[in-house]
């Protein structure tokens, strides 16, 4: 498989060194020197200094024949008219991680990435996740599925499953601390250490 990366940031340095271990192609692109000599020197692939308004960067770079375009500059408007010139290229799947919800809105309503992840949004998210004990999982734009381990955090512990889910909220699913099942019904009683 055959990887852009356009923004030479340390979140995804990780992800790139992991992408060559599998054997894929991966192609850095960066507008900023510093960011470019430091991934040249830590990972072993092609890196592309390029100037935003000059396309052949991009065609040497071999954008147009990319399976994956994952955008990740530090400055959104760099990631919206990359994302723009990735789909006039036919690439199959664009995914942008932007500064602002706003950018990943304008980004997903002209159907110029096929994912946009905000990294306030994914900082926030973890944080939650972290605090109260959660997980979350987002099925689409107004659902989420979320495992979430019984606490003083939470102050769901001795409500009744019917009280949880006046809140507009449906439990799936009660385990015990030991991951065991739960028969439950909408009387039950919630219990510290419970996951639902």
């Amino acid at each position: 498989m055959r990887v852009i990366v356009v923004g030479a940031v340390d979140e995804i340095m990780e992800l790139i060194r992991e992408l060559i271990d599998k054997g894929h192609e991966v192609v850095v692109l960066d507008d900023d020197n510093i960011r470019i000599d430091r991934f040249f020197q830590e990972l072993d692939v092609a890196v592309y200094l390029f100037s935003l308004f000059d396309l052949t960067t991009f065609m040497r770079a071999g954008m147009h024949k990319a399976d994956i375009v994952l955008v990740a500059h530090p400055v959104d408007t760099v990631n919206v008219l990359v994302c723009i010139y990735a789909k006039s290229l036919g690439v199959p799947k664009i995914y942008a991680v932007v500064g602002s919800a706003h950018t990943a809105n304008v980004l997903s309503k002209l159907g110029f990435v096929e994912r946009v992840l905000v990294k306030s949004t994914l900082v926030r998210r973890s944080l939650t996740e972290l605090i109260y004990g959660v997980r979350i999982i987002e099925l689409d734009e107004d659902n989420y599925l979320v495992m979430l381990t019984l606490s003083e955090v939470n102050h769901l512990e001795g409500k009744k499953v019917e009280e949880v889910e006046e809140q507009d909220a449906k439990i799936l699913a009660i385990l015990d601390s030991e991951n065991n099942p739960i028969n439950y019904d909408k009387d039950y009683v919630l219990k510290r250490g419970e996951k639902i």
